[in-house]
C-alpha cells in the first residue's frame, strides 16, 4: 500500500498507462493498417485515445505544480546567503557534572543481611 501511495503520488504510473494505451492504438489500428504503419499512427499523437488524453493533462498539471512549486523556492530560499552571526560555543566546566561525593555516607560499612532460615 505505501509503495503504490509513493508510485501514484509522484505520477510514476504515467507511463505505464501511457504504455497500456500505446498498445491498445496499436491492436486497434493494426486491424486496418500494416504493421509499420500502424506503430508510426500510434507512436505520432496526431490522433490521441481517452487515456492518452489523460496521460497529457497528468503531465501537464504536474509542469504546473512543479512551476508554482519553484517560484515558491524562490521566495522562501533566497539565492544569495545572508550573514549569520553565530557565537561560539561556551566552554564547560565538566568537574561541575561529577557525582558529588558525600563522605558520611561513603565511610561506613554496609548492612549484613538477615539470617537465612534453614
Amino acid at each position: 500500500m505505501l509503495l503504490a501511495g509513493v508510485v501514484l503520488s509522484s505520477n510514476l504510473h504515467l507511463p505505464l498507462v501511457q504504455g497500456v494505451a500505446w498498445a491498445r492504438m496499436y491492436a486497434h489500428y493494426r486491424e486496418g493498417y500494416a504493421p509499420l504503419q500502424a506503430l508510426q499512427i500510434t507512436l505520432s499523437g496526431q490522433v490521441p485515445c481517452a487515456l492518452c488524453e489523460f496521460v497529457q493533462k497528468a503531465q501537464h498539471e504536474q509542469q504546473v505544480l512543479a512551476g508554482s512549486l519553484e517560484g515558491t523556492f524562490k521566495v522562501l530560499l533566497p539565492m544569495q546567503a545572508v550573514a549569520v552571526n553565530v557565537t561560539p560555543p561556551q566552554v564547560l566546566n565538566w568537574r561541575s557534572f561529577e557525582a558529588t561525593r558525600c563522605p558520611a555516607i561513603l565511610g561506613f560499612a554496609p548492612e549484613t543481611p538477615p539470617p537465612r532460615g534453614a
